[in-house]
């Protein structure tokens, strides 16, 4: 298919295919939540719950300095097939420090890792199917504490997006499409190599979801995700999918291009352009 950009809000009416991207907010320099021009106030290991006798901890990256009171947020949540890694990941580090000089509070959180072995393909679907549905379990709760402490925070919980790379976006995915009350509810979801190997879970209302996808993907198949955008578009839903051709699993390569698409994708469907420009 041909490359198609997004025209105007996503949380308008947009509906995206195959190669998409979503262009960058227009606006002089320096303008909020695009341009990166803060440093960076970083609070680890703050607990947002227990599951199963496990502290779950999530580290938070604030812009230095901000005065803005109602800030969105970006939640990171790292890959490792639901048996590794930890919200000290490199790419989730990364990622969440460019959003808070972009003026987001942006956070990583830890999750509970159950699978028995890594998880990756057709064949780990039903024996991973527990460790998924914990984790975005474990997310929601993440969610609900973000909610919880927005005062202290200066955040916005009705401007909250969340997203993570393989195994942290297919858990992001099916959190976003299968909230528990308005309180896990979120303005949008942004997956990098990950997808649902099924379609069942999507409902009306759900947020805009976009997902990021290398063609040769193996880990999480590509197909997964064609599928999935191309049935949230064919049903109405706001989704978008930018295949990278060629590109693996989390390619590390691709970093800027998944920020950079990050970046639009959220500032659009918090609806940042109309709150808190000021960069100081």
């Amino acid at each position: 298919m041909g490359r198609r950009t997004i025209v105007g809000a996503l949380v308008a009416a947009a509906l995206l295919v195959a190669g998409c991207e979503v262009p960058p907010p227009e606006g002089g320099y320096p303008l909020r939540y695009r341009d990166m021009t803060f440093s960076v106030q970083e609070t680890p290991d703050q607990v947002y719950g227990e599951a199963d006798g496990q502290r779950l901890q999530l580290d938070v990256y604030a812009p230095a300095g901000d005065r803005a009171a109602k800030r969105p947020v970006m939640l990171w949540m790292h890959g490792g097939g639901f048996k590794f890694g930890s919200r000290k990941d490199g790419m989730m580090v990364e990622l969440a420090r460019r959003f808070a000089r972009r003026g987001y509070v942006a956070v990583s959180i830890s999750y509970r890792l159950l699978a028995a072995e890594a998880c990756g393909g057709e064949a780990s679907v039903t024996s991973c199917t527990p460790a998924v549905m914990a984790a975005a379990d474990d997310e929601r709760m993440a969610i609900r504490w973000l909610k919880a402490n927005a005062a202290t925070l200066r955040i916005d919980p009705n401007r909250i997006a969340i997203g993570g790379a393989s195994a942290g976006a297919v858990a992001s995915i099916l959190a976003g499409a299968t909230p528990d009350g308005p309180q896990t509810q979120v303005r949008g979801v942004y997956s990098i190599s990950g997808a649902l190997p099924f379609n069942g879970v999507f409902d009306p209302g759900d947020p805009p979801m976009f997902f990021w996808h290398g063609t040769e993907d193996t880990v999480v198949p590509y197909k997964w995700a064609y599928d999935n955008v191309s049935w949230l578009v064919q049903h109405g839903f706001i989704a978008g999918l930018r295949d990278v051709r060629g590109a693996g699993h989390v390619p590390s390569a691709y970093l800027d291009d998944m920020d950079e698409q990050a970046r639009n994708f959220v500032y659009r469907v918090t609806a940042a352009w109309g709150a808190d420009q000021a960069t100081g």
